[in-house]
């Protein structure tokens, strides 16, 4: 019986890790996933600011690259 004991609070101690281990991956996730949201906001506007200035010149804006 103490062999089994031993295992089972082995394997509580690996749970306990492995949950505190997911914790830290979702909320590195969602710090990631904020700061892309964030990256794509600045690049939309951006985007915006050169679309106005080529119109300002008279450029065409719909040209493809």
């Amino acid at each position: 019986m103490p062999k089994l004991q031993k295992l089972g609070r082995n394997c509580e101690k690996r749970l306990a890790n492995m949950d505190q281990q997911s914790k830290i991956c979702s909320t590195v996730h969602e710090k990631l996933f904020s700061k892309l949201e964030h990256i794509k906001n600045i690049a939309k506007q951006k985007k915006a600011i050169m679309t106005r200035e080529s119109k300002k010149r008279g450029e065409r804006t719909n040209k493809k690259v």
